[in-house]
């Protein structure tokens, strides 16, 4: 095959091994550019190529280095065609590691920052494949694309582990005989929440056993949902019940008075501050709340009501309580009040 000789002057390759440039005045393989490189096929390691770019990992005296070339602008549609001939000349030659880069075919799922997505048989994660101990990009990066990412087959997934924080998961897999690990998600993110559980949907269809049912996953999805209306007691007056309908009210956490005046005004804030629509929510900061013997049922600045199975509570963080995996409660502290001493009891047992 005849190589375009615009592009062999960047990415050029022959019997010796493979020419890289450093700048577009790559001369051939008698006289090569300065910073140009030449690396033989069996210090190959791993090989990507991609419409944007071609990046070689080789070894070089037993230090594991990476180099990676750019077509020129002028390039154009002529790139793609070059690089994939440099990639089936890899795959004849080597037993490189050799990745096709999806490149546009994930745009569209990174718009605005950085995604987890799947093409086929590949995963893209927002990590950086360099790092032993990997993060989620967003939280190494300020923001400019494009955002560093690692493509890995779904076959070479080992676990996904979910932490007890809504909705980050370890995922683990292996990468050249090694395992590497990811933490993805951030605390209480509604948008990874829906990427990552995804993933997990996704992992257990293509991965059976690969997921650990333990940590947030382990517990039910509970949410603050809309009630029609507020619980009387059913305790009986003078022998009779006072309704059909009520519900025996085991603590009452009043409405605040003046004397807290400005705890109400916190609390009305939080509340304002956390609006979800539709009939369910998972934060409440109520302005007054009741415990049922099943039940605990909120009154938020506004006069909604919402109720949450007792059952789901998980723990106590200072002024928030943990139902399911992600409702949270807002509750300021109060001295003697019935309704934080009947839930911490509940926790106790």
């Amino acid at each position: 095959m005849r190589l375009d000789p615009e592009l062999a002057r960047v990415l050029d390759w022959g019997e010796p091994g493979v020419l890289l440039s450093g700048g577009p005045d790559l001369d051939g393989w008698e006289t090569p550019a300065f910073r140009a490189v030449r690396v033989s096929w069996t210090a190959l390691r791993v090989v990507r190529w991609g419409p944007r770019r071609v990046k070689l990992t080789f070894v070089d005296r037993r230090i594991r280095q990476s180099r990676e070339v750019k077509p020129p602008r002028s390039a154009g549609a002529r790139w793609a065609s070059h690089a994939r001939a440099f990639a089936e000349a890899v795959a004849a030659r080597t037993e490189a590691e050799l990745w096709e880069e999806q490149g546009r075919a994930f745009e569209g799922d990174w718009e605005g920052g950085p995604r987890i997505a799947w093409r086929g048989d590949v995963l893209r994660l927002p990590v950086e494949r360099e790092r032993h101990y990997q993060t989620v990009v967003g939280e190494l990066l300020s923001g400019s694309a494009p955002w560093p990412h690692t493509d890995i087959h779904w076959r070479e997934v080992e676990h996904a582990t979910p932490d007890d924080l809504w909705p980050v998961v370890a995922l683990s897999w292996r990468e050249r005989g090694h395992t590497r690990v990811a933490f993805l998600g951030r605390e209480d993110d509604a948008d990874w929440g829906e990427q990552i559980e995804a993933l997990v949907a996704e992992l257990e269809q293509r991965r059976p056993g690969s997921v650990r049912r333990m940590g947030w996953l382990a517990r039910p999805d509970q949410r603050f949902v809309r009630s029609e209306r507020w619980p009387t007691d059913a305790r009986p007056e003078g022998g009779y019940r006072t309704s059909a309908r009520a519900e025996e009210i085991v603590a009452h956490r009043e409405p605040t008075r003046f004397g807290r005046l400005a705890d109400a005004i916190r609390r009305w804030i939080a509340s304002s501050s956390l609006p979800e629509p539709g009939p369910e929510r998972t934060r409440l900061a109520p302005i007054e709340v009741v415990l049922t013997a099943t039940d605990l049922v909120a009154r938020v600045a506004g006069g909604d009501v919402f109720r949450i199975p007792r059952a789901a509570l998980v723990r106590r963080e200072g002024e928030r309580w943990l139902f399911g995996r992600r409702a949270w409660l807002y509750l300021d502290p109060r001295e003697g009040c019935p309704v934080e001493a009947a839930l911490e009891a509940q926790l106790a047992r």
